[in-house]
């Protein structure tokens, strides 16, 4: 089957998409680790509870499609670097505002990311000359 019988969806469908079977592998995972016990507690459960679970899961949501939306403007190789950033900063906060200690090979290891992450940026921007100058050539033939 090639590209084109394919559609492409926007990251709207493809979240809407993915949407039930995340839910249906959420709620197996749920009741395997907790049982039905979280399930009978929702009732008691207090109005700041039941609020800051709403919060929880229209984040969720919400993360999810711009995710998707940030997939579609960056492709697909940039996010995957966004996301090896987002582990970065995460340590880093957790550095600066918790006293968690940097280990040299973290340092080594953030360092690799960062470069690859410029060599990757280099690339992709030589790499549109580099077909457009390949395109021009052209071969006399004798």
């Amino acid at each position: 089957e090639s590209d084109q019988d394919c559609p492409k969806l926007s990251p709207l469908n493809l979240v809407a998409l993915t949407s039930p079977a995340v839910f249906c592998f959420g709620l197996v995972v749920t009741l395997v680790v907790e049982g039905l016990e979280p399930f009978f507690a929702m009732p008691y459960m207090g109005s700041q509870a039941a609020a800051l679970l709403a919060v929880s899961a229209f984040c969720a949501v919400f993360l999810s499609i711009m995710g998707m939306f940030l997939i579609k403007m960056l492709g697909a190789p940039a996010a995957q670097i966004a996301g090896k950033m987002n582990i970065l900063m995460t340590v880093a906060v957790s550095s600066s505002f918790m006293g968690e200690r940097l280990t040299l090979p973290f340092v080594a290891g953030s360092a690799m990311v960062l470069l690859g992450a410029s060599i990757f940026e280099q690339m992709k921007e030589l790499a549109p000359e580099q077909t457009t100058s390949a395109k021009s050539t052209t071969y006399n033939t004798v």
